[in-house]
């Protein structure tokens, strides 16, 4: 009969050697600067992030990440991503979503303001253009009365712009002749 295998004391003081090597490695604590990079690479994994919209900054093991992200689904990823980092102690989360319609919203704004910088009869005029949903209001002095009406007119042909309101006065230049 063969005997079973003896239990080598070599290879049980191997083995406690590679585990007590293992969990002290563990417990060392991770410099910021690679907690970071980790951070930042993990990142790479998540579709249409754009990580110049993220701020994350890292101290002993805290993670604070600012910024926003365009769904609820990065938003969540982000977070998946970070506290899985090794090292991560503790995370601060203030990441607003900011979907596709306030991205919209925006261009059109952009959109409607560089229209009207444009317009040579409207281009030395300092108007400031809001917009919240599709109502855009468009504020500033103008010269002449007639401005306005020509102001309305440019901003109707921008796409996007369904609602408009103004708040224009005449420049006391004029005003006061």
């Amino acid at each position: 009969m063969n005997a079973p295998p003896m239990f080598s004391p070599a290879l049980g003081i191997c083995a406690i050697l590679v585990f007590s090597a293992c969990s002290s490695f563990a417990d060392t604590p991770r410099s910021d600067r690679a907690i970071y990079r980790d951070i930042q690479h993990s990142f790479g994994s998540i579709p249409e992030l754009r990580t110049s919209q993220l701020n994350v900054q890292v101290r002993d093991g805290l993670v604070a990440v600012r910024g926003h992200v365009d769904s609820l689904n990065q938003h969540q990823q982000v977070i998946h991503k970070v506290t899985k980092v090794r090292g991560v102690v503790y995370l601060v989360d203030t990441l607003f979503i900011i979907g596709s319609e306030r991205r919209k919203e925006a261009a059109v704004r952009q959109n409607l303001a560089a229209t009207l910088r444009l317009d040579t009869q409207l281009d030395y005029l300092n108007l400031q253009v809001t917009t919240k949903g599709s109502h855009h209001h468009i504020s500033g002095l103008i010269i002449h009365p007639s401005q306005e009406k020509r102001i309305r007119k440019v901003a109707r042909q921008v796409p996007g712009v369904n609602r408009i309101t103004t708040d224009l006065h005449l420049s006391n230049a004029l005003t006061e002749r």
